[in-house]
């Protein structure tokens, strides 16, 4: 029975057949609307994979594609459809996220900053500010207030 419509259906080799048909249908003209390939699709995967691998490392667009074998313009297009983000605000959003695991794992910030790219903890509290709209020490209070 389908929970969400209330219905019964049938659940057959055929039924399961046709539905992976149109998931894979559905992905394909996804990929068509966008313009992409399968290949850019895995080109994007491997810059987000080496983006995310080495935070504090800065890396320029004429790296990544290069790295990939993308030109910059395709790849900038691309990521982007893909990845919601550009590669620098993709870069940013994950820096991001590893300064809070690693906060919420008790490092302190001053050792927490050169590991996720940035020179001082000055500019990195300025960039996390700009991100979760409070400093990391209040964002760390707040979390570790409601974990109790």
């Amino acid at each position: 029975m389908c929970k969400c419509l209330n219905v019964y259906l049938p659940v057959t080799p055929d039924c399961i057949i046709k539905s992976l048909y149109l998931v894979v249908q559905t992905k394909t003209l996804f990929m068509k609307s966008l313009n992409l390939t399968a290949k850019d699709v895995e080109k994007v995967k491997k810059a987000a994979a080496l983006i995310s691998s080495s935070l504090e490392n800065h890396h320029t667009i004429i790296e990544v594609a290069k790295e990939v074998k993308m030109p910059e313009k395709r790849l900038k297009y691309a990521f982007k459809q893909l990845m919601g983000h550009g590669l620098y605000g993709y870069l940013q959003l994950q820096r991001m996220e590893k300064a809070k695991a690693l906060m919420l794992e008790g490092e302190k910030i001053k050792h927490i900053v050169p590991k996720v790219g940035y020179a001082n903890e000055a500019n990195f509290s300025k960039a996390f500010k700009k991100v979760y709209k409070e400093l990391p020490t209040q964002w760390r209070k707040g979390v570790l207030a409601k974990t109790g």
